[in-house]
């Protein structure tokens, strides 16, 4: 089994898909993970990668999440330990990718996640 990496958003999306093949795919965005050494995000997905799902990074979120109504004021504190921040590289074989870019034109990682909710998993770190 082999993988490529593919980097989303620094070319134009007929680039990407044409990077596409039968394998799966190591996927970077804007969204990548800044504080992480890339080498070993990629290791420790390499080593948890499974043919059915999708894995890719969650952090909890240490900012304060607040609700607000539609005149800009806060309404209610939401609890943050309900809550993940998400993050590339990720992991997928890529039919993942091909079907997601059957749907959409351009990428977008929450779009991507919605798509594919049932198969997402994530490695918190």
């Amino acid at each position: 089994m082999s993988n490529k990496k593919l980097f989303l958003n620094n070319k134009s999306t007929v680039d990407s898909i044409k990077e596409v093949s039968d394998s799966f795919l190591v996927i970077f965005d804007n969204q990548c993970i800044p504080e992480v050494n890339s080498d070993d995000l990629q290791k420790k997905l390499l080593e948890t990668y499974s043919p059915e799902k999708i894995t890719l990074y969650a952090k909890p979120i240490t900012d304060a999440l607040k609700k607000v109504n539609n005149e800009g004021y806060v309404i209610e504190n939401i609890p943050r330990e309900d809550y993940l921040e998400l993050y590339t590289p990720l992991i997928c074989k890529s039919e993942y990718l091909q079907n997601y870019f059957k749907k959409f034109d351009q990428w977008d990682l929450y779009n991507f996640i919605e798509l594919h909710e049932g198969r997402i998993e994530f490695i918190l770190f």
